[in-house]
């Protein structure tokens, strides 16, 4: 099993595009065939997240968007960090708010996913919000 960790120092660049989301996948899962979930951190602080059905529920997205949020500020030195979800997503907007996120604002029809438009929470933190561990 794996759980995969990647940040995006290119904007506007995988895991954004079909071709890189295959690529990234198949050189993951090439010696386990299994992928417990992928997570991204873009330059511009954009954190994204995808977790295999088989395993929500088990801490898996908490554990790998706080080493993102360490990551982004700590090394990095990100100012600001940001995700989206759907709202009707609980699980995943709970993840964020665990992690120390706030939700600031509710976008409204801003994703074309699978057809049709759908809306998004924005959940965001600053480095000046995270506690030291």
């Amino acid at each position: 099993m794996l759980l995969m960790l990647r940040f995006v120092d290119t904007p506007n660049r995988g895991p954004n595009r079909l071709e890189d989301t295959i690529a990234f996948i198949e050189e993951v899962v090439k010696d386990t065939n299994v992928l417990i979930e992928a997570c991204n951190l873009g330059s511009q602080g954009e954190l994204g997240y995808s977790i295999n059905r088989d395993y929500w529920g088990f801490g898996f997205a908490t554990e790998a968007t706080k080493a993102m949020i360490n990551l982004g500020f700590k090394d990095l030195k990100l100012h600001r960090i940001y995700a989206t979800c759907r709202p009707n997503n609980v699980g995943s907007y709970r993840v964020l708010e665990k992690i120390g996120m706030r939700r600031e604002g509710h976008l409204r029809v801003d994703r074309f996913f699978k057809g049709k438009w759908h809306d998004s929470f924005l959940y965001a933190i600053l480095r000046s919000e995270v506690k030291n561990e």
